[in-house]
């Protein structure tokens, strides 16, 4: 998708193109302009016939319950239409820059970041901004790229990561406690990297030292037993 997007900057997401899933795959139904077909989840070719978008009710990949409203998805409807209107100003010789003030998952959902020039939110995959998670400006440059949003978003849309603790700006802390400061280390992802510990001063530190380990699965499983 970057390389497409790099071959063809001016017109790029101007109309339907090809989708990821939430896992990176190709979704099983895909649109190219005004032509919908089945692909194959890995290489995302053609499966079977190719068929008008109105008729993708014909396609066995189509579910009425998903699709019933269009294979397009909000975030992508609208940085079509402000790609769209882009591209039409620049063929007339105008350059237009502010209207591309959002970003979009390749699922076409928003991204759980959504940053302007002075501060960045996490939102919901509807672009909803979740609770006070943000950076504002004195912050702005030092976490930007840091920001995920990952812990923002399980809290938020799974009830069974309501225990879980996140960082002001969305991120997972590092230690996670519950059951009388029982504690343990988890990844970026929210992923547990060590073993059930007793809460201590020196138990923070600890995982850090983890995540800024986690290429070496040594570090990961030789826990002191000072923790």
């Amino acid at each position: 998708m970057d390389i497409f997007q790099k071959a063809h900057p001016h017109t790029f997401n101007t109309h339907l193109q090809e989708h990821c899933s939430t896992a990176g795959d190709f979704e099983s139904l895909q649109c190219v302009r005004d032509l919908c077909y089945c692909s194959d989840p890995v290489t995302g070719q053609v499966q079977g016939q190719i068929v008008q978008m109105a008729y993708i009710n014909k396609l066995p990949c189509s579910d009425n319950n998903i699709h019933e409203n269009g294979i397009m998805k909000e975030c992508e409807k609208e940085l079509q239409r402000v790609r769209s209107l882009h591209f039409r100003f620049l063929l007339k010789g105008i350059k237009v820059f502010g209207l591309e003030t959002f970003q979009c998952d390749l699922d076409g959902t928003f991204s759980p970041r959504q940053c302007d020039l002075e501060n960045c939110v996490c939102t919901d995959k509807n672009g909803i901004g979740i609770k006070s998670y943000f950076i504002g400006i004195e912050d702005f440059e030092k976490l930007k790229t840091e920001m995920t949003c990952d812990c923002a978003r399980d809290v938020t849309g799974d009830t069974q990561f309501t225990t879980l603790k996140c960082k002001g700006y969305g991120n997972y802390f590092p230690i996670q406690c519950f059951l009388k400061d029982q504690c343990f280390c988890v990844d970026t992802d929210g992923d547990v990297i060590s073993k059930m510990m007793n809460k201590t001063e020196k138990l923070e530190t600890f995982c850090e030292n983890i995540l800024r380990n986690l290429d070496d699965p040594s570090e990961i499983t030789s826990i002191s037993e000072d923790y």
